[in-house]
């Protein structure tokens, strides 16, 4: 964000985060939502930005070959940049309110995490999961 309108409008938008967010999760969104702005190329396109440009932005994202997990995330600063220009009367409406990613989030355990090496070297000697 650049120049003295711009400057107004990233207070405005740090004021907005602060009063909903916790400070660990602006510092993800503050992410997302610059990423988001950069690819946009200019603050004045998300106003008019539609489901369409946004889902083209997602399939930007894709091709970063990013976690589903990350991807994710990347979306919801997109959707929370949204709610901000809407709530601020910049924007009547929110263009990916109800757009749902359906990637696989990765939920399994590696093993080397779950035991210590000790117990994984055990476990090999006596051939049984029971400690």
């Amino acid at each position: 964000m650049k120049g003295g309108a711009a400057g107004a409008k990233g207070e405005l938008l740090e004021q907005w985060l602060s009063a909903r967010y916790s400070a660990n999760s602006q510092v993800g969104y503050r992410y997302a939502i610059g990423l988001y702005l950069d690819w946009l190329g200019d603050e004045a396109e998300a106003l008019t930005a539609d489901y369409a440009r946004i889902l083209t932005y997602i399939a930007h994202l894709r091709t970063l070959h990013l976690r589903p997990r990350t991807l994710r995330n990347y979306l919801f600063g997109v959707k929370i940049y949204h709610h901000f220009l809407r709530d601020t009367d910049q924007r009547p409406d929110h263009p990916c309110q109800r757009l749902r990613l359906r990637d696989a989030v990765d939920r399994t355990i590696r093993l080397d995490e779950l035991y210590t090496p000790d117990e994984l070297a055990a476990l090999l000697e006596r051939g049984t999961s029971k400690l």
